[in-house]
């Protein structure tokens, strides 16, 4: 897969990300953001299911679906991509005007 953004746009944190392309490949974009992970040492909980977050004053506490109470100063929402989404059960999410596959580029 090669993404149809450039490197600089899918940079995070200020951390440059350096591609032998003008168009980096799926490879290059998660083997950097793996490097991102690494040396931002950020505790990763994949592929866990969260049952709850309430915003403290400097904190989120998140509770997972093992009970498990988590601290943290941000939370990532990942919700699919194209058509595989993840639904996240809210209100409003079946609204005739909201969409979950990926249709317009």
């Amino acid at each position: 897969m090669t993404f149809f953004s450039t490197p600089e746009l899918l940079q995070l944190d200020n951390i440059p990300f350096i591609s032998t392309n003008i168009r980096p490949t799926r490879i290059e974009v998660m083997e950097y953001y793996r490097k991102v992970v690494e040396y931002r040492q950020l505790n990763l909980q994949l592929h866990t299911k969260v049952t709850s977050i309430s915003k403290g004053k400097s904190f989120f506490k998140i509770s997972t679906c093992d009970h498990k109470y988590i601290k943290s100063t941000h939370v990532v929402v990942a919700t699919g991509y194209f058509d595989n989404t993840n639904r996240v059960n809210v209100e409003g999410e079946d609204l005739a005007h909201e969409t979950h596959y990926y249709g317009e580029p």
